[in-house]
């Protein structure tokens, strides 16, 4: 038996069992002035800036040694600096002086996070001056510490698991063993089982005694007008997470809200028409993206995080951004009965159940064949009209459904369940995929392959199980009464599995968004700069970019989806388990204002760095 620890297949026979109580020391660091010691993370130290800058431990100076000497911590932001913000040497004659804190402002910045980042400042200054009432000074002072950058930026594809892909496979291949002289009756043909799209990572910083503190993060999926149906025009915001240090707390509702309300007004400005949201808090304890939160920040339930989201949809309609709002059961779900327990379900194994009785149709669009007219068949797949996103529920349920399937759960159905294990196999071949070891390269994956046996369990998500049957060396001629011409047609099969789904899905539907964006241009209210940006959008028309474009704080935007914002460098930020996995490894907590200062120095020196 096979297990993956830190990115390699290893025997579990050959690991010790231990307990999970070790406490984690910080390390010390020794001031090169005063001679004192004091932890690292109190300190600020970062040993990979040093040795970035060539300086030696022994230099490092504390900071109640440079309150002494009446200095601060040098930034970037108080140094000059080079125009791309981040390479300040320490100068050679202050030998005991620490590299340069870099800020989050020294980050390039993207007309999105420009645009986003003007929008809640904006929104946080009126705050404070109409809601709190303080002064405008004092607004713009609070106003000016937030800071949001694009940090990731990069072009992934997601692709359809391997459960799902053999189970379409196995039917048009199905299909064209039966077909009439080469005519192949498969709605879905052509269908496409991989989906490209733009990857973004989102940070917010605000200014907290001197240094930069991330506060919000969110990771979003854009799947623009070169993606195949059914994500084409889509994104899905896939994940959120944020700690309570924000200040004023009144503010942080508020620039969480507008971040996303304006990422809408954004994409909806580049053509987009759905947005995705699925509304999954996370267990106390538990770490989707920052690791280690503060003990007293509450953790939303699903009641509360579904206000949250209602709340700010709220908004967005007020504006005009979304035109309708459902969820996905509706949309997508809704004409397939959901599977229920009944009488027939408890009965004996030895009775064999009617499979055109237990999966009768729910909708006009399936007809219930039978193995006489198989010339004639004409599949439907409904499921590749679901939205397919990376790390989206709907996926994984598909997944584990059909994995069940393989362990034999549903004894009910054993009509699908004999003719899956002739299609899928027993045992299944599971392959490990891990992280990269470059990050410069995320193309090349280090793989590790392993048996186990999916009658047991599915095994972690990180394993990707392929079938040991070959399709081509399947008889789809069987006589009838074989496991793969059963009383169920290709079309009962792939209906019985959007019931299992909608069986799923309906009791949670609430939790799932789906937000169709208007499909109106934008147009300016503001009077003075209406004739400058038609001028603007009719200048850009000449020049041969079409005629559906619009302008957004001065940028000009295609309604096609084309990002005007350029790929980013690979980094740690491109997936959420990269940036857990990197602040695991390196103990970035944010549970302490202490720790969330020296975590948010060490990420931004990360970035500026290139360390």
């Amino acid at each position: 038996r096979f297990i993956a620890l830190l990115g390699q297949s290893v025997q579990k026979s050959s690991l010790e069992r231990h307990v999970n109580d070790q406490v984690y020391r910080e390390p010390w660091i020794q001031c090169g002035k005063c001679k004192n010691h004091m932890h690292q993370v109190c300190a600020l130290y970062n040993a990979a800036a040093y040795k970035h800058y060539d300086a030696p431990q022994e230099n490092f100076i504390c900071p109640l040694c440079l309150c002494e000497k009446g200095k601060s911590i040098p930034t970037t932001a108080d140094s000059k600096v080079e125009e791309n913000g981040i390479k300040e040497r320490i100068k050679k004659d202050d030998k005991l002086y620490p590299p340069c804190i870099p800020t989050a402002s020294s980050i390039p910045h993207t007309y999105m996070g420009e645009y986003l980042e003007d929008r809640i400042r904006t929104m946080a200054l009126q705050h404070l001056i109409k809601v709190e009432g303080v002064s405008k000074e004092e607004g713009e002072n609070v106003a000016n510490s937030l800071v949001l950058r694009v940090v990731s930026s990069r072009e992934r594809v997601t692709h359809v698991e391997p459960r799902l892909l053999r189970w379409i496979q196995a039917q048009k291949k199905f299909s064209t063993s039966f077909a009439v002289g080469g005519n192949e009756h498969v709605q879905s043909e052509n269908a496409k089982f991989s989906f490209p799209h733009r990857s973004k990572t989102i940070l917010i910083f605000q200014r907290i005694g001197g240094i930069d503190v991330v506060v919000f993060v969110v990771y979003l999926q854009e799947y623009g007008s070169n993606c195949p149906e059914p994500n084409r025009n889509k994104v899905y915001i896939s994940y959120l997470d944020s700690v309570a240090y924000l200040q004023p707390r009144s503010l942080r509702t508020l620039v969480y809200q507008q971040t996303i309300i304006g990422y809408m007004e954004w994409v909806k400005a580049r053509g987009f028409r759905y947005i995705y949201i699925w509304a999954c808090p996370p267990q106390r304890g538990d770490a989707y993206i920052i690791y280690c939160h503060p003990k007293w920040q509450r953790t939303p339930s699903a009641e509360r995080l579904r206000k949250w989201y209602g709340e700010m949809i709220e908004q967005c309609k007020a504006a005009g951004v979304i035109i309708h709002q459902t969820n996905i059961y509706e949309k997508h779900l809704s004409s397939f009965r959901p599977l229920v327990n009944t009488r027939a379900t408890h009965k004996s194994s030895s009775t064999r159940m009617s499979a055109t009785s237990s999966l009768a149709p729910t909708s006009s669009k399936f007809s219930s064949l039978t193995t006489d007219n198989k010339s004639s068949m004409k599949i439907n797949y409904p499921v590749e009209n679901l939205p397919y996103f990376y790390g989206d529920y709907i996926p994984n349920e598909i997944e584990s459904l059909l994995a069940r399937l393989s362990r034999k759960t549903f004894q009910s159905d054993r009509s699908i369940v004999s003719w899956w294990e002739t299609i899928w196999g027993v045992t299944a071949k599971a392959t490990l995929a891990t992280l990269p070891v470059n990050n410069n390269d995320t193309s090349e994956y280090m793989k590790g392959e392993a048996q186990m046996s999916v009658m047991n369990k599915t095994g972690p998500s990180f394993w990707k199980f392929e079938s040991t049957v070959d399709l081509n060396s399947i008889d789809f001629h069987d006589p009838p009464g074989s496991s793969l011409c059963t009383a169920m047609t290709p079309n009962q099969r792939n209906e019985w599995l959007m019931r299992k789904l909608a069986t799923s899905i309906k009791p949670m539907s609430e939790n799932f968004f789906v937000l169709q964006l208007s499909g109106v241009k934008n147009k300016s209210k503001e009077k003075g700069t209406k004739k400058k940006k038609r001028r603007i959008v009719n200048d850009y028309k000449n020049h041969g970019f079409g005629a559906d474009v619009s302008l957004l704080k001065n940028t000009i935007l295609k309604s096609d989806t084309s990002d005007p914002d350029p790929v980013l460098p690979p980094g740690i930020f491109d997936t959420r388990l990269a940036f857990l996995d990197y602040s695991q490894q390196r103990h970035l907590q944010f549970d302490q204002l202490r720790r969330a200062k020296y975590s948010s120095i060490v990420l931004l020196q990360h970035l500026t760095l290139d360390l």
